[in-house]
């Protein structure tokens, strides 16, 4: 079974999901680093994959290793085919998505993450969209920039912390969630940072 529990989310350790792979070596680094998970973008970008290249990728992946799928105000029915063709493990809602597309998707997948704007007021909502992981992106999602937004500071990165359904503003789960380029990684098709 996939889902916050089965990627390690219910215990101590920190879970990294590097975004925006384009390529199986992107991808293959990113995992011989310690990532948990890798993001395929399916929304309009400059780092938008085609389901059929992401099906490479997937493939020579390790077994454990979360893939998931980024959508932007995409068609419920197509998001749900196009995780299902892949075979992809989680699938993220990055955009306007209502409560009852996203619960639609959520019936069908066996990991859905919602995303929300830092301080965006359906957070407070976030339990009708039934999806079982929220993420908390900056002001600007997709953008890979950082913002606390009101958020609760401590010793955490607030851009990408996700937190499991049902713990909304009571018990916050760190996650480092990094999109290349930008953040806190190196650009596609380039050698990542020395030193």
């Amino acid at each position: 079974m996939t889902g916050p529990a089965s990627a390690g989310l219910d215990g101590p350790e920190l879970f990294v999901k590097i975004c925006g792979v384009t390529s199986e070596a992107d991808a293959l680094l990113a995992v011989g680093m310690g990532a948990s998970a890798v993001g395929f973008i399916f929304a309009p970008s400059p780092r938008q994959m085609a389901p059929a290249a992401v099906a490479d990728i997937v493939k020579r992946l390790p077994y454990e290793t979360v893939t998931v799928g980024v959508f932007r105000d995409e068609s419920p029915r197509r998001v749900v085919e196009i995780a299902g063709q892949i075979g992809l493990r989680a699938v993220q809602l990055h955009g306007f998505e209502s409560a009852e597309d996203t619960r639609w998707v959520a019936d069908r997948v066996n990991w859905t993450i919602k995303a929300f704007p830092a301080g965006h007021r359906n957070i407070e909502r976030f339990a009708e969209y039934g999806a079982q992981t929220l993420l908390v992106d900056g002001a600007n999602p997709g953008s890979g920039s950082s913002s606390t937004g009101g958020w609760p500071r401590g010793s955490w990165t607030p851009a990408g912390c996700w937190c499991p359904a049902g713990s909304v503003r009571t018990t916050w789960r760190p996650l480092s969630h990094t999109c290349t380029p930008g953040g806190w990684t190196w650009p596609a098709a380039s050698s990542p940072p020395r030193g």
